[in-house]
């Protein structure tokens, strides 16, 4: 809901409005108006009906702007179920973002770099909240070039489901991240990976176009509807936050030179990290390239000696 502050994406509309204007499609009930700028999908609650897709792909093949931030699970009850439970998004949305060359997965992200909360002088790390900084942004494209310190909750990782030179990674997870597919697991008591975690990176926010060379769009996709409410939007620390959604939205109403004004000079210089190889190299070779300057330099002094000594024996004689 768009006015809802607490649970809703009320945050989203209060930062969106002050360049744009949201209205709500009821897509299942009406075309896409042919003025929107873009079109902002969130995750669907219930299974779509197939107008909602037919109306949605069209929209896409006519180079249409997407910004999809789409959970892998959503909450349900069923009737006459004591508790609710967990199943995965609504397939026909996630059929037509994968038929455009991204997958959402059904694994979410947890990350070793990750947001530190603290609560009554108490630190503890939110593993399901990775923290995307240095590398693990693009630095090429206007939407992140500038950022660091972007904050997911909850993310799904994303996965190329054709091969296209047009997939562009925008946010993904550090090396140390890992993924779960039960929800119920992931949450603020996770305390450490588990033992049998495969770490790797993991692709967080993907761009693709749409439409084809007569009309071209562009389609974000992000694996987390978590940007759209207070929580992840709200305090100084979120700043990065909201520089990012509002970059999101220049690029899909089309206007993406916005999104590199609003972020120059925001990223943090930061070493980089390194492997403990590359660090063992440098060790060696702080050591070894000294000591070798070293022994050249005596041994240009010797020789240099040398010759100076043969030059005075030659010019006032003297023993061989």
């Amino acid at each position: 809901s768009l006015t809802d502050m607490q649970s809703g994406a009320g945050a989203f509309r209060e930062l969106a409005s002050g360049r744009y204007d949201l209205v709500e499609v009821a897509l299942a009930l009406e075309d896409i108006p042919p003025d929107l700028s873009g079109l902002v999908v969130t995750t669907p609650t219930e299974r779509w009906p197939p107008e909602s897709r037919r109306r949605l792909a069209a929209y896409l093949e006519n180079g249409g702007n997407l910004l999809a931030m789409v959970d892998p699970y959503v909450l349900v009850r069923e009737s006459g179920e004591a508790e609710p439970r967990w199943t995965r998004t609504d397939p026909g949305l996630l059929e037509i973002l994968a038929g455009w060359g991204v997958t959402i997965t059904n694994e979410l992200v947890l990350d070793e770099r990750s947001f530190v909360a603290e609560q009554d002088g108490v630190r503890r790390r939110l593993y399901q909240a990775p923290v995307v900084r240095g590398r693990d942004l693009d630095r090429s494209h206007p939407v992140t070039r500038g950022l660091d310190d972007i904050i997911l909750f909850n993310p799904a990782a994303l996965r190329q489901s054709r091969t296209t030179e047009d997939y562009t990674v925008l946010l993904r997870s550090s090396g140390r991240s890992w993924t779960s597919t039960e929800p119920r697991y992931v949450g603020p008591w996770v305390e450490a990976p588990p033992a049998n975690a495969a770490f790797g990176s993991r692709d967080l926010a993907v761009l693709v176009p749409s439409g084809g060379p007569a009309a071209e769009g562009a389609i974000i996709v992000l694996g987390t509807t978590a940007l759209t409410a207070a929580p992840m939007l709200g305090g100084i620390d979120r700043l990065t936050n909201r520089i990012l959604v509002e970059n999101l939205l220049d690029t899909i109403a089309g206007y993406p030179g916005f999104a590199e004004l609003r972020s120059k000079g925001v990223a943090q210089p930061r070493l980089d990290v390194t492997t403990p190889g590359a660090r063992l190299t440098a060790r060696i070779l702080s050591v070894s390239i000294p000591a070798a300057l070293f022994a050249a330099a005596a041994g240009i002094v010797m020789l240099a000696r040398r010759r100076r000594r043969a030059g005075i024996r030659k010019a006032y004689g003297g023993p061989s």
